[in-house]
């Protein structure tokens, strides 16, 4: 499984697929896409103030 990362910030993640029968004929690609990949400004902000420090620990937090 993918994991969005900054680098992605500002983009789409974009899946394209075929999909296949199960006697093995393909169909047709499909694509999915997200929405622009976002930071909650708030974070950003954060962010920003730490690393004009040059050096700083940050705690992860999954949800």
């Amino acid at each position: 499984m993918y994991e969005a990362n900054v680098d992605d910030v500002g983009y789409r993640l974009v899946a394209i697929y075929t999909p296949v029968r199960e006697d093995g004929i393909e169909g047709q690609p499909v694509s999915a896409s997200t929405e622009p990949i976002s930071v909650e400004p708030d974070v950003l902000r954060e962010v920003k103030q730490k690393l004009e420090l040059g050096s700083v620990k940050f705690e992860m937090m999954c949800y």
